[in-house]
């Protein structure tokens, strides 16, 4: 679906992004409202919050609109570094929606993100147990950000 118009929807979600064993969120100032319609937040948890202001944005659009490229088989850092496929290391993501459970999301940079949804972008060969150990570290701040609390 195309983009809604700007103001369409005000919604966060939490993210974390995990690059063959390194986390690269929170991600640093030059990063914050580089697009109007989606843009990593600087408020309460910032650098860690996807904030966005129209309906039907894609996970996709987000990143590139940060330099960043994403999809089912590489991602793509905005200093052109790439993370892909090839057999044993492996691009996946996964989504806990708000009071639901982690699941592998398949939907990659097509994925538009619910309110309070939390997001881990991982690359890599982890076991599950260390994917369970980067879900861990997705923060908590989207609620602050959409409420207030």
């Amino acid at each position: 679906a195309p983009i809604g118009p700007l103001g369409s929807t005000h919604i966060h979600a939490d993210f974390a992004i995990f690059l063959d064993g390194e986390e690269i969120t929170p991600l640093p100032s030059k990063y914050f409202v580089r697009n109007q319609f989606v843009h990593v937040e600087s408020g309460a948890g910032e650098g860690s919050v996807i904030h966005m202001h129209a309906t039907n944005v894609p996970l996709g659009f987000f990143l590139r609109s940060l330099g960043m490229n994403f999809n089912s088989e590489c991602f793509k850092l905005d200093n052109g570094k790439e993370f892909c496929n090839d057999g044993n290391k492996t691009l996946k993501m996964f989504v806990k929606h708000d009071r639901g459970g982690w699941e592998e999301n398949r939907q990659f940079h097509t994925y538009v993100f619910q309110d309070l949804d939390k997001i881990l972008i991982t690359y890599g060969d982890e076991s599950e147990d260390e994917i369970k150990q980067q879900q861990d570290t997705v923060t908590d701040f989207a609620i602050v950000n959409a409420r207030g609390v």
